[in-house]
């Protein structure tokens, strides 16, 4: 595993903690060298934990903030002169409302994290990819929810189909510049998130007993996600554009 990423440069956002963390530092184990990109006030400890080991920066990011990326995307080239691999990670997922009761706020921050953020970084970033040439890597997380419908959690579900859609018109735009565009899908993962909604007195019975009823017997792990987003960042996978790949435990199979 090491070295097959030596030399090139990964943005991950959403970075600081849970699957942002996971897949940071596999790209790093892997020889990337990573700009890590968090809101969150955890970043700073994160990288400093990963910069003991890995060349790693670190930039506070609000995907949401368009101009706030094109600040960051330009840092990064300031640094290490290109961006080879982009991972679309930052997500919010922690409404929990019916739909006669969601609010137009909570509603429009799921959307402007989860969809328009992924374009803003597309923007920024595949933009440098475009002018650097060479081709490049784009990974977008998406989730389960954007196949299967969940309870109390229409603008996630909404979000992450979207963002599903986004992969695949980016995949046919960028396809000319030899960049790929692909998405992982997550279903359950140990993360802090998910613990945070399972223990929702609304919703975390429910999201417990499809925990159980996963036929691979229980909920994924970080480094589940993070191998196959390394799968699609990986130099020989030049051929392989616009596509989903379900990390889910088979949770859609049943």
């Amino acid at each position: 595993m090491r070295g097959e990423l030596e030399g090139k440069v990964a943005v991950v956002t959403g970075g600081a903690y849970g699957l942002g963390r996971a897949i940071a530092e596999n790209l790093a184990r892997r020889g990337a060298r990573v700009a890590l990109t968090d809101i969150h006030d955890r970043l700073d400890a994160t990288h400093a934990e990963l910069a003991a080991g890995f060349p790693c920066v670190a930039h506070r990011m609000d995907v949401t903030d368009r101009a706030e990326v094109g600040a960051v995307a330009a840092r990064v080239k300031a640094e290490w002169g290109r961006v080879d691999i982009l991972v679309n990670n930052a997500g919010y997922s922690r409404t929990v409302a019916t739909i006669l009761d969601m609010d137009m706020p909570e509603w429009d921050l799921s959307m402007r994290v989860n969809v328009n953020g992924a374009l803003h970084c597309i923007q920024a970033f595949g933009g440098m990819m475009v002018e650097q040439g060479g081709g490049g890597r784009i990974v977008n997380i998406a989730s389960t929810a954007a196949f299967r419908p969940y309870r109390f959690k229409s603008p996630y579900c909404v979000g992450k189909s979207a963002l599903v859609a986004l992969t695949r018109a980016a995949a046919l735009e960028l396809a000319e510049h030899r960049i790929t565009v692909n998405a992982v899908a997550p279903g359950q993962t140990e993360t802090e998130t998910t613990l945070l909604l399972q223990a929702d007195p609304r919703y975390g019975e429910g999201m417990k007993a499809r925990a159980a009823a996963i036929p691979l017997g229980g909920m994924g792990k970080p480094e589940d996600i993070a191998n196959a987003v390394a799968f699609f960042a990986h130099p020989d996978q030049g051929h392989v554009t616009g596509q989903v790949t379900l990390v889910d435990g088979g949770t859609l199979l049943v």
